[in-house]
């Protein structure tokens, strides 16, 4: 009988762990770096025309938001930037184009 219910414990941990990462966005990181020498972040599940095709995408995983996929991109490499189309709460000018404002 202790089994049957520690079966049933864990098929709801289970349950309620795979709705979490459901609703969490997926983050992946463009492996090239731009004319600028940044990589960009980009949310999985967007229509983002900028999306790396997917030989040039780096998993960074499921986060809460950008700014911790951008944490965990910048762990990995510098000069990280997100993608001013589909993670635009992240994204930072340039300085080049600051530079000239």
């Amino acid at each position: 009988m202790d089994y049957l219910r520690y079966l049933k414990a864990l098929f709801l941990i289970l349950q309620h762990h795979h709705k979490y990462l459901n609703r969490m966005p997926y983050y992946v990181l463009e492996y090239d770096t731009n004319k600028d020498g940044e990589r960009h972040v980009h949310l999985e599940k967007s229509d983002c025309y900028r999306m790396p095709k997917k030989d040039n995408q780096l998993a960074l995983g499921f986060h809460d938001d950008c700014f911790k996929a951008m944490d965990k991109a910048n762990e990995m490499y510098d000069n990280i930037n997100a993608c001013f189309n589909c993670c635009m709460e992240c994204y930072e000018r340039p300085k080049k184009i600051q530079e000239q404002s």
